[in-house]
């Protein structure tokens, strides 16, 4: 049961990074815009999330839900707009910086003490966003809006997973996922029907075909389906193997850019990738040691969705 539970873990995880790659993919090949992708995308995802678990609609914690889903337009706009603005292995480590940011906001609130493990992992993730990002002959490897972009992706998934914890443990997590997809995208499909619009009318009938099927593909194998996969394995596995089979996201996001797309980060920027997985295992080993409060935190790394 665990086994084959980690492997569903590990299946949603690997098409959230096949999902990072096939957006890379139309904004750079096709020329599709992050705003249309994110309206078609939160449309597509959230009405068959609706149709397909027929949740409740949170009433009792409404105000709170609403704060969530603002959030989470914010983190799945910010995400595509880094892709869009360097590659989708980038984006992908930049956001795994969203752990690090919780365990600090953890710490400064008292409710974590910095032990041993912890400390490491903040010092790793501190050195991997630098070799991800930063040119030592004098500048940036990525743009300053890429950057800057990255980390805002970064926060609000932070913030988008300490809002997350009362909603799903008094709702669950299918109910809170798709309702916050349905209702971000009455106002994300309004903002990107524009250049959807254009985007749909101006292509050529062979390139358009190809572009619906990856936009399909990122809509529901690299959201419903990799959000099912990867929340089915959460309820029979502990934190700490959540943590690993995580990581895989941003390793299939590097090979299926790398091989589908030719995008290869510098050797450092693996390094730098693989320093910020480091600090998400190192913090989870750190937290649960910490019963009384380890138990709580440890339940953050249980909500991911891209």
């Amino acid at each position: 049961m665990v086994v084959n539970a980690f492997i569903l873990s590990l299946s949603g995880a690997a098409l959230w990074g096949l999902s990072g790659t096939a957006s890379d993919a139309l904004f750079r090949i096709f020329g599709m815009n992050p705003l249309a992708l994110l309206g078609a995308r939160m449309t597509i995802a959230g009405g068959l999330m609706l149709l397909i678990f027929r949740p409740k609609f949170p009433w009792e914690m409404k105000f709170l839900f609403l704060l969530y889903t603002a959030t989470s337009i914010i983190l799945q706009f910010s995400y595509l707009e880094t892709i869009y603005l360097s590659s989708a292995p980038t984006a992908t480590f930049l956001q795994f910086m969203y752990f690090p940011m919780v365990v600090i906001y953890e710490v400064l609130r008292r409710k974590l003490k910095s032990g041993l493990r912890i400390t490491l992992g903040l010092i790793s993730a501190m050195a991997g966003i630098t070799l991800l990002t930063v040119d030592f002959e004098g500048g940036l490897r990525i743009s300053f809006a890429a950057l800057v972009i990255g980390l805002i992706c970064a926060a609000s998934a932070a913030a988008y997973t300490i809002l997350s914890s009362p909603l799903v443990q008094k709702y669950g997590s299918k109910t809170i996922v798709s309702w916050s997809f349905a209702l971000g995208s009455i106002v994300a499909f309004p903002i990107g029907y524009g250049s959807l619009s254009r985007f749909l009318t101006s292509m050529p009938e062979d390139e358009l075909i190809e572009a619906i099927l990856l936009i399909i593909f990122v809509s529901i194998f690299g959201t419903l389906i990799a959000f099912t996969l990867y929340s089915q394995g959460m309820k029979h596995i502990s934190s700490s193997s959540a943590s690993v089979a995580g990581s895989l996201e941003p390793v299939s996001a590097s090979l299926s850019s790398s091989i589908f797309l030719g995008e290869v980060l510098g050797p450092l920027q693996y390094v730098g990738g693989f320093l910020i997985i480091c600090s998400i295992i190192l913090s989870q080993l750190g937290i649960s040691k910490q019963k009384k409060t380890g138990n709580k935190i440890r339940k953050f790394i249980k909500l991911r969705v891209k």
